[in-house]
């Protein structure tokens, strides 16, 4: 009933949801049925093909081939329906032939006001920080692993490099908390944005993990545009074929490391690099404002504008 009277009070011309929750596409569903003015969904995460989706589909059969029925009724109904990757996008459309008009791509972005001015860092330590949460799909064993070996072998590189993971740690993870956290290998919990973003300035390299499963190939994860607002190296342990990967080497901000066998190597030299002042980066630019927030909402606000001509 509220949204009902919003409409009615505000004269809204458009309806948009987003999820996940995506329980809030039936709000929408619904508030369009009776008002019947245009219905926008918005995946900010595949839902039935996603990671929840395919646990689901592992233990509850009936739940996803429910859920799969509401994806294709929201999706039916819904007069445009976007989501984060082309990836994904494609993905929809191999699902939904007959829908191919609806689908659009808007990725997730940073706030340029985050990081004007100087991005450089004059940070005497040599920081790989890792921002986001630390969950059993992307657990970073191996590499803390390499990390602690490193150390022991190299007395410089143990002397100023520090590996920071900022972020909510998941309970199945914990244990990787209580076993490594020291001086050089930190885990700092939640902070508020600020500090993060202020953390992300004064790294050296910014670290991104994903796991190998199809569904997390076709995902970006939204602290990858965070490192590039950053102006940040990005160390990525990803599928080389993966949506993350291939924003990286069009951005050109760094490496993705898909054999892990490779990573002590990759972590030495960038090390070296970074203490003799030859870590350069020479980013796309111009490929990487596209994803600020105002660009961005500008696409959004195209989109909502063509459909309303359409619908008059």
């Amino acid at each position: 009933m509220s949204g009902l009277k919003i409409i009615k009070k505000e004269k809204v011309d458009l309806i948009y949801s987003t999820g996940d929750p995506f329980s809030a596409f039936f709000i929408g569903y619904f508030l369009k049925k009776i008002s019947r003015i245009p219905l926008v969904i918005d995946f900010r995460d595949e839902w039935v093909e996603g990671y929840l989706g395919k646990y689901y589909a592992s233990k509850y059969k009936w739940q996803i081939k429910l859920e799969s029925l509401m994806e294709r009724k929201l999706i039916a109904y819904a007069d445009k329906v976007i989501s984060v990757t082309p990836a994904i996008i494609d993905n929809f459309k191999k699902k939904y032939p007959e829908y191919l008009e609806k689908f659009i791509s808007i990725p997730n972005g940073f706030d340029e006001d985050d990081f004007k001015g100087d991005l450089s860092s004059d940070n005497k330590e040599f920081v790989i920080l890792h921002s986001g949460k630390i969950y059993s799909l992307r657990r970073p064993d191996f590499l803390i692993n390499i990390f602690k070996e490193i150390a022991e072998e190299n007395h410089e590189f143990k002397k100023c490099a520090k590996l920071i993971f900022i972020g909510e740690v998941a309970l199945d993870c914990q244990k990787i908390v209580n076993k490594n956290q020291s001086k050089n290998i930190i885990f700092t919990g939640f902070m508020p944005k600020g500090e993060v973003i202020k953390s992300l300035k004064n790294s050296i390299i910014c670290l991104l993990i994903l796991d190998f499963a199809q569904e997390a190939q076709r995902v970006y994860t939204a602290k990858i545009f965070e490192y590039l607002g950053a102006n940040k190296f990005i160390l990525a342990i990803a599928p080389r074929n993966s949506q993350a990967a291939k924003l990286i080497f069009q951005a050109n901000a760094g490496i993705v490391v898909e054999n892990k066998r490779e990573l002590k190597g990759i972590l030495l030299d960038l090390f070296n690099k970074w203490k003799s002042g030859k870590l350069y980066l020479q980013t796309n630019k111009n490929f990487i404002n596209q994803f600020t927030r105002e660009n961005l909402t500008k696409k959004l606000a195209l989109t909502f504008n063509e459909l309303l001509k359409r619908n008059n």
